[in-house]
């Protein structure tokens, strides 16, 4: 497994800054830069989250539930945690956003495949799953 971390951290990296363009591109109410290949960060969480689910369980074998993420972190500089948390706690309330907004109105679109409401409410968890492979890898 470590012949491919370091590969898949670069993969892992990559997804998160495309993510970072899209959510902010759609917190201004703007086309995706990426138009229709916006979509292809979905599929990608996987082609990342799968390998690092199975690298976290070799990682933390010997670890209480509890201590899951300390594990996790405790081969990353501190700064990577305060960052996960941080883009945790935001996907949550940006997530809560997003239900609250898309309620309250209809979002109609001049054919766009990705309207930034979509956008930003799908990009907001690209965060956190690119991230959290960052700090696995």
């Amino acid at each position: 497994m470590r012949s491919i971390s370091y590969p898949l951290l670069w993969v892992s990296a990559f997804g998160f800054v495309l993510s970072v363009v899209v959510h902010l591109c759609a917190l201004f109410g703007l086309a995706s830069p990426l138009g229709t290949y916006t979509w292809l960060l979905h599929p990608g969480i996987f082609v990342v989250w799968f390998p690092a689910v199975i690298l976290s369980g070799r990682m933390t074998k010997d670890a209480k539930a509890k201590d899951f993420w300390n594990t996790i972190f405790a081969r990353c500089p501190a700064w990577m945690k305060k960052v996960m948390y941080g883009i945790g706690a935001y996907a949550l309330l940006n997530f809560i956003w997003f239900v609250v907004a898309t309620n309250k109105s209809d979002h109609h679109t001049d054919g766009a495949m990705s309207p930034p409401p979509v956008a930003r409410g799908f990009s907001g968890h690209w965060l956190v799953f690119y991230w959290a492979a960052v700090c696995i890898f």
